[in-house]
């Protein structure tokens, strides 16, 4: 077997794990209860937990999906699991695609998303309801930096800076997450109805 072969091997298994992780923390996300979280963790505020588990991945999907939201709420949980899901579909079919030096920007972009949850209730927005057990739709994250009373980013910058600075680092770093140019984009859908026309 050579190398480039082992190489590409590699590749597919990384890329179903990333495919795996996206579905099982997206199942996950959907069917969590903060009934289901075991009373030893420091979230949970049922005594006894639910036995079986409601949540369609059990006591780990459930815990997995209560960390996600205590930290970076209900709008950037559900991008990490599109991230995952997104990335494993890629690497998938484009082996050569290299993720590890994106992951900064990755974060970022989970971060800002949860700060621009917390600003503006996106979570709402897509008909998602914010668990009880959460400090706000951004999670710890979105509540420590973009809270409007209490968030570092707007103690600073004020209500309308800080959305402004949350809304350019988002879309700044989902540019640098997915790799597509806005510019190029729009070149390119105006080339197509030129041709078409």
């Amino acid at each position: 077997m050579g190398r480039t072969e082992r190489l590409s091997a590699w590749n597919e298994v990384f890329a179903l794990v990333l495919l795996f992780a996206g579905t099982l923390l997206f199942f996950a996300l959907i069917s969590y209860t903060p009934k289901d979280i075991l009373s030893w963790l420091w979230f949970s505020h049922v005594s006894p937990a639910n036995h079986p588990a409601q949540n369609f991945i059990g006591p780990v999907g459930a815990i997995v999906a209560g960390i996600c939201y205590q930290l970076i709420g209900v709008f950037a949980s559900l991008l990490l699991s599109t991230v995952l899901l997104g990335f494993g579909a890629a690497k998938l079919f484009y082996p050569r695609l290299r993720i590890v030096p994106r992951i900064p920007w990755i974060v970022l972009f989970l971060l800002s998303g949860a700060c621009l949850d917390q600003a503006w209730g996106i979570s709402h927005l897509l008909g998602r309801k914010v668990p009880v057990d959460i400090q706000g739709p951004g999670g710890f994250i979105g509540y420590s930096l973009s809270d409007e009373h209490r968030g570092l980013l707007p103690a600073a910058l004020g209500p309308v800076g800080s959305v402004l600075l949350i809304v350019a680092v988002y879309l700044t770093t989902l540019i640098l997450v997915t790799g597509l140019r806005p510019i190029h984009l729009v070149r390119e859908m105006v080339n197509l109805s030129r041709r078409t026309v």
